[in-house]
């Protein structure tokens, strides 16, 4: 990360600031984020999430790691893999309670695990040869948010460890049709 985007990241304050400049981020706007190789822009995989993801920051919700579902299908080295659709991130109670009412009635899945009922188990989102790949929705405890978001100074780290730690999840495997409409219609989108 260079110098000055160090010094981006290091006038964040709060989530308003960090979901800021992790639209900035996403959008190219800003090479390198905390928790990320210095460089390097979002995963190619979520590449037409970028306006979703970029209003749900704008919007709030703070987003730490998203993925598309994809359908089960083997690579190239005949390794096969499926995901879920699924989000996670940070949300004051006031954004919270706004995915917890859009939330309701839907088919998604709302993990908001808290310091005294971490969920340790998440919900797994990505597997590989049918085994467990990826977990979202456990939480993520001080030294963990301290360690991504490290160039960050602690009132922003503060505010992270401070917020909820919501994570939305399709429960069908490699759909794309329901979360991230569900996400544009809450958040509005960017382009």
């Amino acid at each position: 990360m260079n110098e000055y985007e160090v010094q981006q990241w290091r006038t964040a304050r709060g989530l308003g600031d960090l979901g800021e400049l992790t639209a900035h981020w996403l959008t190219g706007d800003l090479a390198s984020r905390p928790g990320y190789p210095p460089g390097e822009g979002p995963y190619v995989e979520t590449h037409e999430l970028i306006g979703t993801l970029a209003a749900c920051n704008r919007g709030g919700f703070v987003t730490n790691a998203s993925q598309p579902g994809f359908p089960e299908s083997a690579g190239p080295d005949g390794v096969v893999w499926v995901q879920r659709a699924a989000v996670t991130g940070f949300a004051e109670e006031e954004v919270l309670e706004r995915i917890r009412a859009a939330v309701a009635g839907t088919e998604l899945v709302l993990l908001t695990p808290t310091a005294t009922d971490r969920n340790p188990d998440g919900i797994v989102v990505t597997t590989r040869n049918g085994k467990q790949h990826t977990t979202f929705g456990t939480w993520l405890s001080r030294r963990a948010v301290a360690d991504s978001f490290d160039v960050c100074k602690s009132a922003a780290i503060d505010a992270l460890c401070s917020a909820d730690q919501p994570t939305l999840v399709d429960p069908v495997w490699g759909r794309n049709t329901v979360l991230w409409p569900f996400l544009d219609d809450l958040f509005g989108t960017t382009t």
